[in-house]
Protein backbone atom coordinates (compact mmCIF):
# COMPACT_ATOMS: atom_id res chain seq x y z
CA UNK A 1 0.00 0.00 0.00
CA UNK A 2 2.65 2.64 0.82
CA UNK A 3 5.10 4.05 -1.72
CA UNK A 4 8.67 3.00 -2.41
CA UNK A 5 10.52 5.18 0.12
CA UNK A 6 12.24 3.15 2.83
CA UNK A 7 12.71 6.02 5.31
CA UNK A 8 15.68 4.25 6.90
CA UNK A 9 13.54 1.56 8.54
CA UNK A 10 12.73 -2.09 8.06
CA UNK A 11 9.37 -2.95 6.52
CA UNK A 12 7.63 -3.72 9.81
CA UNK A 13 9.01 -0.59 11.50
CA UNK A 14 8.06 1.55 8.51
CA UNK A 15 4.50 0.20 8.35
CA UNK A 16 4.00 0.69 12.10
CA UNK A 17 5.29 4.27 11.84
CA UNK A 18 3.08 5.09 8.82
CA UNK A 19 0.00 3.56 10.45
CA UNK A 20 0.57 5.63 13.58
CA UNK A 21 1.21 8.84 11.66
CA UNK A 22 -1.90 8.37 9.51
CA UNK A 23 -3.92 7.74 12.68
CA UNK A 24 -2.53 10.86 14.35
CA UNK A 25 -3.11 12.93 11.21
CA UNK A 26 -6.74 11.82 10.93
CA UNK A 27 -7.29 12.48 14.64
CA UNK A 28 -5.94 16.07 14.57
CA UNK A 29 -6.33 17.15 10.94
CA UNK A 30 -2.75 18.40 10.66
CA UNK A 31 0.81 17.23 11.21
CA UNK A 32 4.30 18.70 10.99
CA UNK A 33 6.86 16.26 9.64
CA UNK A 34 9.53 15.90 6.95
CA UNK A 35 8.95 16.10 3.22
CA UNK A 36 9.42 12.41 2.50
CA UNK A 37 7.17 11.29 5.32
CA UNK A 38 4.45 13.70 4.14
CA UNK A 39 4.65 12.24 0.66
CA UNK A 40 4.28 8.75 2.09
CA UNK A 41 1.44 9.57 4.46
CA UNK A 42 -0.73 11.55 2.01
CA UNK A 43 -1.94 8.66 -0.20
CA UNK A 44 -2.55 6.46 2.83
CA UNK A 45 -4.64 9.12 4.57
CA UNK A 46 -6.60 9.75 1.38
CA UNK A 47 -7.31 6.05 1.04
CA UNK A 48 -8.72 5.98 4.58
CA UNK A 49 -10.98 8.95 3.81
CA UNK A 50 -12.13 7.23 0.61
CA UNK A 51 -12.94 4.10 2.62
CA UNK A 52 -14.93 6.32 4.97
CA UNK A 53 -17.05 7.54 2.08
CA UNK A 54 -18.17 3.98 1.26
CA UNK A 55 -20.05 3.63 4.58
CA UNK A 56 -20.30 -0.16 4.73
CA UNK A 57 -19.05 -2.78 7.16
CA UNK A 58 -16.33 -4.12 4.87
CA UNK A 59 -14.83 -0.65 4.40
CA UNK A 60 -15.01 0.00 8.15
CA UNK A 61 -13.14 -3.24 8.85
CA UNK A 62 -10.50 -2.38 6.24
CA UNK A 63 -10.01 1.00 7.88
CA UNK A 64 -9.73 -0.62 11.32
CA UNK A 65 -7.07 -2.95 9.97
CA UNK A 66 -4.89 0.08 9.18
CA UNK A 67 -5.91 2.80 11.65
CA UNK A 68 -4.58 2.01 15.12
CA UNK A 69 -7.42 3.55 17.20
CA UNK A 70 -11.08 2.71 16.90
CA UNK A 71 -12.25 6.21 17.90
CA UNK A 72 -10.28 7.69 14.97
CA UNK A 73 -11.82 5.18 12.54
CA UNK A 74 -15.26 6.15 13.79
CA UNK A 75 -14.37 9.83 13.35
CA UNK A 76 -13.28 9.16 9.75
CA UNK A 77 -16.59 7.50 8.91
CA UNK A 78 -18.89 9.84 10.86
CA UNK A 79 -17.25 13.28 10.60
CA UNK A 80 -14.41 13.48 8.06
CA UNK A 81 -15.72 11.46 5.10
CA UNK A 82 -19.12 13.24 4.86
CA UNK A 83 -17.28 16.57 4.43
CA UNK A 84 -15.71 15.19 1.25
CA UNK A 85 -18.83 13.56 -0.21
CA UNK A 86 -18.71 15.76 -3.34
CA UNK A 87 -14.95 15.59 -3.82
CA UNK A 88 -13.07 12.81 -5.61
CA UNK A 89 -9.60 12.72 -4.09
CA UNK A 90 -7.33 15.59 -3.16
CA UNK A 91 -8.35 15.62 0.49
CA UNK A 92 -4.93 16.65 1.79
CA UNK A 93 -2.48 19.47 1.19
CA UNK A 94 1.25 19.67 1.89
CA UNK A 95 2.69 23.11 2.72
CA UNK A 96 6.37 23.90 3.22
CA UNK A 97 7.04 25.59 6.57
CA UNK A 98 10.83 25.84 6.48
CA UNK A 99 13.78 23.86 7.78
CA UNK A 100 13.93 22.05 11.08
CA UNK A 101 16.05 23.78 13.68
CA UNK A 102 18.20 20.84 14.80
CA UNK A 103 19.41 19.32 11.53
CA UNK A 104 18.04 21.75 8.92
CA UNK A 105 15.92 19.03 7.34
CA UNK A 106 13.11 20.63 5.31
CA UNK A 107 9.83 20.31 7.19
CA UNK A 108 6.31 20.33 5.80
CA UNK A 109 2.96 21.08 7.29
CA UNK A 110 0.54 18.38 6.27
CA UNK A 111 -3.13 19.17 6.69
CA UNK A 112 -6.52 18.08 5.54
CA UNK A 113 -8.45 20.35 3.20
CA UNK A 114 -11.82 21.16 4.68
CA UNK A 115 -14.23 22.93 2.38
CA UNK A 116 -15.58 26.25 3.57
CA UNK A 117 -19.26 27.10 3.66
CA UNK A 118 -19.29 28.51 0.15
CA UNK A 119 -17.70 25.53 -1.58
CA UNK A 120 -14.11 26.71 -2.04
CA UNK A 121 -10.98 26.04 -0.03
CA UNK A 122 -9.47 28.97 1.84
CA UNK A 123 -6.89 29.89 -0.80
CA UNK A 124 -9.42 29.76 -3.65
CA UNK A 125 -11.89 31.84 -1.68
CA UNK A 126 -9.30 34.57 -1.10
CA UNK A 127 -8.16 34.47 -4.71
CA UNK A 128 -11.64 34.56 -6.27
CA UNK A 129 -13.88 36.64 -3.99
CA UNK A 130 -16.37 37.28 -6.80
CA UNK A 131 -17.30 33.57 -6.85
CA UNK A 132 -18.66 33.61 -3.32
CA UNK A 133 -22.33 32.90 -3.00
CA UNK A 134 -23.58 35.25 -0.31
CA UNK A 135 -22.93 38.93 0.08
CA UNK A 136 -22.07 38.47 3.76
CA UNK A 137 -19.37 35.99 2.87
CA UNK A 138 -17.94 38.31 0.25
CA UNK A 139 -16.13 40.38 2.87
CA UNK A 140 -16.17 44.00 3.91
CA UNK A 141 -16.11 45.42 0.37
CA UNK A 142 -19.93 45.71 0.32
CA UNK A 143 -21.69 48.47 2.22
CA UNK A 144 -23.91 47.63 5.15
CA UNK A 145 -22.59 44.12 5.66
CA UNK A 146 -19.26 43.93 7.49
CA UNK A 147 -18.45 40.47 6.15
CA UNK A 148 -20.24 38.72 8.95
CA UNK A 149 -21.73 35.38 8.17
CA UNK A 150 -24.52 33.76 10.06
CA UNK A 151 -28.14 32.82 9.85
CA UNK A 152 -29.44 36.14 11.24
CA UNK A 153 -27.40 38.56 9.17
CA UNK A 154 -28.37 38.95 5.52
CA UNK A 155 -30.45 35.80 5.32
CA UNK A 156 -33.14 35.30 2.72
CA UNK A 157 -35.93 36.47 5.02
CA UNK A 158 -34.20 39.56 6.46
CA UNK A 159 -34.45 43.09 5.20
CA UNK A 160 -30.66 43.37 4.87
CA UNK A 161 -30.59 40.36 2.57
CA UNK A 162 -33.32 41.85 0.38
CA UNK A 163 -31.48 45.18 0.24
CA UNK A 164 -28.26 43.49 -0.88
CA UNK A 165 -30.09 41.49 -3.54
CA UNK A 166 -31.77 44.65 -4.86
CA UNK A 167 -28.37 46.37 -4.90
CA UNK A 168 -26.92 43.46 -6.91
CA UNK A 169 -29.77 43.59 -9.43
CA UNK A 170 -29.45 47.33 -9.89
CA UNK A 171 -25.71 46.98 -10.60
CA UNK A 172 -26.31 44.18 -13.11
CA UNK A 173 -24.66 41.40 -11.09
Amino acid sequence: MPGTRKLGKTTSQRMAMLRQQVTDFLATGRMETTVTRCKEIAPLAEKMITLGKEKDLAAYRQALAFITREDVAKKVFDEIAPKYADRNGGYTRITRIGNRRGDADPEQLFRAIFLTSYGFTGTQARRFPHRRRSCCQAGPRRRGCGGQSGSQHCSADSAAGDAHRREDQSHGR
